[in-house]
């Protein structure tokens, strides 16, 4: 296994340019002619050849994978999504079948091959969890202890009475909040140790534990640090011991930085604008558990046949990871240990995607096929992961078995499908951080039906039709998803659990159901008005002040003299106050709010690398705007009751008055206002 060697840093690599790349990585981003692609196949021939022993080991009832049009289908499908490089792995019957890869690693054109290095993202997640399954076979650990008894910290996090255990943790339903700014670091030496890190920033539990799926990477990462506790290593050792030694992943690791022979054969990641590819910067991980792997083609086709039954994992540890753990219903798909459960054609699929910094990811594992797949990509289109799962279920286990029945989706009446239309928030988005304003917007989705009663739900930007099989469980016309509503002791309708798309892996998720004014469309309309309003209303004030001062020096009396307004001490002062707000709820709408929201749905790398400096400088503001709308609020009503000024004084007071408070409690809702 590697040990730690030399660290060098790595340097940033220059702009990918399609005027020096070779002619078919132009062609392939282009979309052109590509008949050369099927000569830099790189491994095909060897996969191949695989194949023909495997094929001894295939049951009767299989047919012969089409290898050489899986191949194809490969190269083809990565040309169309313009993917800069990456690689396909198939294994069947605990054998690599197929190892494909396309493209280039960098901007020298050094082709992707076997052992080129690649960062897998959240697909780290199985890595920690296939850790903590080899401590519970072994009778180290337990699924079902509570976690507090030994990280007394974590009673901050999670109070009251319900223990919070690993086997919570690795299928996302702790209850635990997550966060995304602060995750990453730039620099490789300012990733801080793990129980530091998460004794200062794990996030609180905030749902129910055991009641919903929340995908929380800080909860894998706590999962982490017990592997940590347990074996007296770094984690980083620690995986290497119990799963990536005895798997044979010797080009794999989780130290950060990593070691200098894989930085040296690393895939840059790309951004590719019309012209030319930029690398995207490096990043590191806090939560290394949750997202820190880096492993190669070949390494990742060593762990699928250890996961399928080709060695290199223990029976009961295989079984433990494998088996489902959570699930709403048995009728939806549910959790093993940070593998989500997927049908994949007729068989009961384990899978988990990742993607970060520019990297995607996917595995997909069939254990009663002894099949699997892995996907990784350094750009482009993410429908390529969707693309290879379905070529990878139609041409890998495709098989004599008859599609399963699912029973026929009913429409529903008007009446009862708008029991069930509504906005809905994905669980997993932040609730008790500022975190949750953006997460509102990027996390919520509507539920609408047809003028066919169906119900219809857009998935991976793909509309889908439900309809109901029977009582709140609902099937996908096309056989493809399901989806179960939960109601409350009075009937309503509280929540929906159902999958979210990425990269074509369905995540099971639950998703709450928004009052109407929690919806992002009605928050948006009240901060637009509160924002701008006060605006309107003193440029109004304004105009009508400079008029009646026209006015009175106009028709001034014989003696020079017009006549005036007496304002009282509170309405002059309101009104002194009254544009100072105003600039704070300008400033903080328009240069946190709106920028922080960007930002977030633009370049969400960003905000993991913490708040940008001209936002930190800002949050500042909401407790001065909350207390100046009070003593605003506490004037307008003094001014009233002296029928101090003008009717216009008192009324521009009531606008920004009640605005600003209106804004603040904005603020407050979405914890922007920390005591």
């Amino acid at each position: 296994m590697l040990q730690p060697g030399l660290h060098a840093p790595l340097q940033n690599s220059s702009p990918l340019s399609f005027r020096s790349l070779p002619a078919r990585f132009v062609l392939m981003i282009n979309g052109g002619p590509r008949p050369w692609l099927r000569n830099i196949r790189t491994l095909s021939l060897v996969a191949i050849l695989l194949s023909f022993g495997a094929a001894f080991g295939q049951t009767s009832d299989q047919q012969p994978i089409d290898l050489a049009l899986m191949a194809e289908r490969v190269q083809d499908l990565a040309a169309s999504a313009e993917v800069p490089g990456g690689a396909v792995v198939v294994v069947e019957n605990g054998r690599v079948v197929l190892l494909e890869t396309f493209g280039v690693s960098n901007a020298d054109s050094r082709p992707v091959d076997a052992e080129t290095v690649f960062r897998v993202a959240s697909v780290s997640k199985v890595f920690t969890a296939a850790a903590v399954a080899r401590l519970v076979s072994e009778g180290r650990l337990t699924l079902e202890d509570d976690l507090r008894d030994d990280l007394s910290w974590l009673r901050t996090m999670a109070p009251g009475p319900e223990p919070v255990t690993l086997g919570q943790l690795l299928t996302h339903t702790s209850g635990f909040d997550d966060r995304f700014v602060g995750m990453f670091s730039p620099q490789a030496e300012d990733v801080r140790p793990l129980e530091n890190y998460l004794a200062e920033r794990m996030p609180h539990r905030t749902t129910e534990p055991g009641k919903w799926t929340r995908y929380s990477n800080h909860g894998v990462a706590l999962a982490g640090l017990v592997v940590e506790k347990t074996t007296g290593m770094r984690f980083a050792d620690a995986v290497d011991t119990l799963v990536l030694e005895p798997t044979g992943m010797d080009s794999s690791s989780f130290e950060q930085p990593f070691p200098q022979t894989l930085q040296e054969r690393l895939a840059r990641a790309y951004k590719c604008p019309p012209d030319e590819c930029d690398p995207l910067p490096l990043d590191f991980r806090h939560t290394s558990p949750a997202g820190g792997l880096v492993t190669t083609p070949s390494d990742m086709g060593r762990f699928l046949a250890a996961l399928v039954g080709g060695g290199g994992l223990d029976e009961a540890a295989r079984e433990i990871l494998l088996q489902r753990h959570w699930g709403y219903q048995e009728q939806i798909s549910g959790m093993a240990l940070a593998f989500q459960e997927q049908a994949l054609g007729t068989y009961r699929g384990l899978v988990h995607a990742g993607n970060s910094s520019g990297y995607s990811s996917l595995v997909a594992v069939a254990p009663a096929a002894q099949s699997a797949l892995f996907v990784v990509t350094t750009g482009g289109s993410t429908n390529f992961g969707a693309e290879m799962l379905e070529s990878f279920t139609e041409l890998v286990l495709a098989n004599s078995q008859q599609p399963l029945a699912v029973g026929t989706p009913s429409p529903l009446t008007r009446s009862e499908a708008q029991d069930y239309v509504n906005t809905y928030l994905l669980a997993r988005a932040p609730q008790g951080s500022y975190e949750s304003f953006p997460a509102r917007f990027l996390f919520s989705e509507t539920l609408s039906s047809d003028n066919e009663g169906f119900l219809v739900r857009v998935e991976g930007g793909t509309p889908r039709r439900y309809g109901r099989l029977e009582g709140d469980l609902f099937a996908s016309t096309d056989g493809v998803g399901r989806l179960a509503f939960e109601r409350n002791a009075s009937g309503r309708v509280v929540a929906m659990h159902a999958a979210s798309v990425f990269f074509g892996i369905r995540f099971p998720g639950t998703f709450e159901r928004l009052s109407w004014w929690e919806s992002p469309g009605f928050i948006n309309e009240v901060l637009s008005w509160t924002i701008g309003l006060p605006v309107l209303a003193l440029i109004i004030w304004m105009l009508v002040f400079c008029g009646s001062a026209v006015f009175k020096r106009l028709h001034r009396s014989d003696d020079g003299t017009s006549p005036g307004v007496r304002r009282d001490p509170a309405t002059i002062i309101g009104l002194l106050l009254a544009p100072v707000v105003t600039g704070f709820i300008l400033a903080f709408g328009l240069g946190f709010l709106a920028r922080f929201n960007a930002i977030a749905i633009r370049s969400p790398e960003q905000l993991a690398h913490g708040l940008p400096e001209q936002l930190e400088r800002l949050l500042w503001l909401p407790w001065p705007i909350a207390i100046a709308s009070t003593v605003l609020i506490a004037l307008t009503m003094l001014s009233w009751k002296l029928r101090g000024g003008t009717v216009t004084d008192r009324l521009v007071l009531v606008v920004v008055a009640l605005c600003s408070i209106l804004f603040a409690a904005q603020l407050g809702y979405f914890h922007l206002l920390p005591l």
